[in-house]
């Protein structure tokens, strides 16, 4: 997502820190099925199982650790791919 970020903002720094720190802990706190819209829902879901104490062992989600690692590889791919897409369509071709 941050490499979607760089090359199709000016300000990548600014965005991406406010896409981390904001937007992840907004939408994550939200009520209902809007947390599924977010990354940090699935990083929880599969550290969930993992660690024996503190916040993310008492966090209960219902997607499985499997469901979401192959919801957060997909999620990277997806963005990788639209970020070479929008390099290449911002490329500058070098003068002779």
């Amino acid at each position: 997502m941050f490499t979607l970020l760089s090359v199709a903002t000016r300000r990548p720094l600014f965005v991406g820190l406010m896409f981390g720190f904001v937007g992840g802990g907004v939408v994550g706190s939200i009520p209902g099925d809007v947390p599924k819209l977010s990354v940090i829902y699935y990083i929880r879901s599969v550290l969930q199982g993992q660690i024996a104490t503190g916040p993310l062992h008492d966090y209960g989600s219902n997607t499985s650790a499997g469901v979401a690692a192959a919801v957060i590889v997909g999620f990277t791919i997806a963005a990788l791919i639209i970020a070479m897409l929008v390099f290449h369509q911002s490329e500058f071709k070098q003068k002779a």
